[in-house]
């Protein structure tokens, strides 16, 4: 990942944290946001 990469990965992340519970979910109804579910090795 590159810097510029990294920088704006964390600016999206502190946008979406900002966010009020009700907006995410109406994000996510509208199609706007998809919610991604990962597999984790750990």
């Amino acid at each position: 990942m590159t810097r510029t990469e990294n920088r704006a990965l964390q600016f999206a992340g502190k946008v979406f944290l900002e966010l009020s519970v009700d907006v995410l979910s109406k994000a996510l109804q509208a199609g706007v946001l998809v919610e991604v579910h990962g597999e984790q090795d750990h």
